[in-house]
């Protein structure tokens, strides 16, 4: 391995993946997936190849039609944004997403909200009512204690060795930088 390939993926014997596989739930399963997804699975399931293809052809049409009418409000929106994150979003289409989350009555729009001021690394956010919660610890670390130790844990990052106890009849792929 050479410092140019990075791994990629979780280390599992074949007898791991079979066995994770078996102690799933099945994606069909009650709440298991959101009525739009179930709906877009059966739909292409039980459809014509054909008309499925129509369908996919009509909606990127769409939204390549919105894309184009929003261009001027997009590029507003992008150069009014803070330099760090113009940075991270600045190929995204936000209000083209933000127009398609709400033609598809998406319940959860404050995603819009993080994709435009950024994601706070501190505190706590209000709970989307669309999810069941699952608050494991409340987030104690204050923004000082997170800036004080940003470099520390970035150095403990970099200097980390790659993981190679990977079992010897798997070969794992390599993904080139």
């Amino acid at each position: 391995m050479t410092t140019e390939d990075i791994l990629v993926g979780t280390w599992h014997t074949p007898e791991q993946f079979v066995n994770k596989a078996q102690h799933s739930p099945h994606p069909m399963e009650e709440n298991a997936l959101h009525k739009i997804t179930k709906d877009a699975t059966e739909f292409v399931a039980k459809s014509p190849v054909k008309l499925v293809s129509i369908e996919r052809k009509k909606n990127l049409l769409k939204a390549k039609i919105l894309a184009r009418q929003l261009e001027s409000q997009e590029k507003e929106l992008h150069e009014g944004l803070p330099t760090s994150i113009q940075k991270v979003v600045q190929d995204k289409k936000i209000l083209l997403w933000e127009k398609l989350l709400e033609l598809n009555n998406y319940d959860d729009m404050k995603v819009v909200h993080f994709m435009k001021e950024g994601v706070p690394l501190v505190g706590t956010h209000d709970h989307p009512s669309c999810y069941a919660m699952k608050l494991k610890l409340l987030a104690s670390t204050t923004e000082e204690e997170l800036r004080d130790s940003a470099m520390p844990s970035r150095l403990a990052l970099e200097a980390r060795k790659p993981q190679t106890d990977s079992p010897s009849t798997w070969n794992p792929r390599l993904k080139r930088r």
